[in-house]
């Protein structure tokens, strides 16, 4: 998970709120799309939890060629249960709101569909203690980046709390009711681990001709910092493409993982 830059509120989404009566469900179909797609280039399209290119298509799980209908969802940081009847503005609080994948990645064996579920669609109205536009959410998480450990690929934190809702670390916290968005779930592990892996055997490549220098890990740490990536985005409404930039998938891990190797070359020259 890496720190959400707010972009500027669209004013389609603007407008909408200003209104008289005005409420979060009440959007028009323009307002919503206009809000989604301000999201969706906020965040790079990924997921402001797990990381994930968004949109995208998740299966129904335990069903054969059946898809879940979203291939995003908007989801409000701090649940709209927690807001007054009458505070309406801050259900639409454009900073109170990101955007998700779907949720729905595979059905962990021996787990039940509902608790397989990752990012808004396990955490639903359920309140967590820290938030992806957070200036420390870097201090926060990490992550365990040693391809041998079994737990590797894992968002991992020091505090407990937060820990026990991204989802713990092991099986038995799969089923834990404090598992909020369950950040842990085995497939999500496998994929941030591969991007690590990656960057692994590129070190090992280069390592033959001594060419693992830490101004060519900066390099490679730009790119999954920056949004380098082209992604060419369909409207739902009318069908139109256009392409934005992105950054690419499971960035927190790669980013993670390279600033403490370039640390650790730094060190190595200094001594």
């Amino acid at each position: 998970m890496k720190r959400i830059i707010k972009g500027q509120e669209p004013s389609e989404w603007t407008y909408h709120r200003l209104q008289p009566q005005a409420d979060y469900d009440s959007a028009d179909a323009e307002s919503k799309e206009a809000l989604r797609l301000s999201l969706l280039r906020d965040q790079g399209f990924v997921c402001a939890y797990c990381g994930r290119r968004i949109p995208c298509r998740d299966s129904k799980m335990g069903q054969t060629d059946s898809y879940v209908p979203e291939t995003s969802k908007i989801e409000h940081i701090i649940p709209q249960n927690a807001f007054a009847d009458t505070d309406a503005l801050g259900r639409m609080d454009y900073h109170n709101l990101v955007v998700c994948c779907p949720g729905s990645v595979k059905r962990i064996p021996g787990i039940s569909i509902e608790k397989s579920m990752h990012c808004d669609s396990r955490k639903k109205n359920r309140m967590i203690h820290f938030s992806p536009l957070s200036s420390d959410i870097e201090k926060i998480l990490s992550y365990i980046t040693n391809t041998k450990d079994p737990r590797a690929g894992a968002i991992i934190s020091s505090d407990e709390t937060i820990m026990t809702e991204i989802g713990g670390c092991g099986d038995k916290c799969y089923n834990s009711n404090d598992n909020i968005l369950n950040l842990n779930h085995p497939t999500l592990r496998e994929s941030r681990i591969s991007v690590v892996k990656g960057i692994i055997q590129s070190m090992k490549i280069r390592e033959k001709k001594n060419k693992v220098t830490i101004e060519w890990l900066e390099k490679i740490l730009r790119q999954y910092e920056n949004k380098t990536i082209p992604y060419s985005y369909v409207s739902p409404l009318d069908g139109t493409q256009k392409t934005y930039e992105a950054y690419m998938e499971f960035r927190g891990i790669a980013i993670y993982y390279l600033t403490k190797k370039i640390r650790s070359l730094s060190k190595q020259k200094l001594s």
